[in-house]
């Protein structure tokens, strides 16, 4: 395992979560150690859309299907290249068709323009959706 350190400037400041580890955050991007032995470099997302928690302690890789789902229902394009770059488009495409299992009509199409090769036909919010029509109605 590689150790980074890393010098800290005037502008950080250092955390604790409730699991132990220590997040730094920085002007421009904040950074996570695990135990001082790990850094992972965590996306550039405005704390705006997570309103409703507590985005020190927002676990990035187990809250990936909410994270994912937020972002593509608000954010903007900027938002989307940081969580491509953080969780692989592959993750992500995968997540929206198969795991989220509610997005609004206009998160679909922004889905949709963002990632040309899903298609709202196969995509699992889409069969889910409550304004479909059926047909015995």
């Amino acid at each position: 395992m590689e150790i980074h350190i890393q010098k800290r400037s005037f502008f950080s400041t250092k955390k604790k979560d409730l699991e132990g580890n220590f997040v730094a955050i920085k002007r421009k991007k904040p950074y996570i150690y695990d135990m001082g032995l790990k850094v992972k470099v965590l996306p550039e997302i405005h704390p705006k859309f997570f309103w409703d928690t507590n985005f020190i302690l927002l676990d990035w890789e187990t809250a990936y299907i909410p994270i994912i789902s937020r972002i593509i229902e608000r954010g903007g394009q900027n938002e989307i290249d940081e969580i491509i770059e953080y969780y692989g488009r592959k993750k992500i495409v995968d997540t929206i068709q198969n795991e989220i299992h509610f997005l609004p009509n206009y998160a679909i199409d922004r889905a949709t323009y963002f990632f040309p090769e899903l298609k709202k036909e196969e995509m699992n919010c889409y069969l889910n959706r409550k304004d479909k029509s059926y047909g015995w109605i």
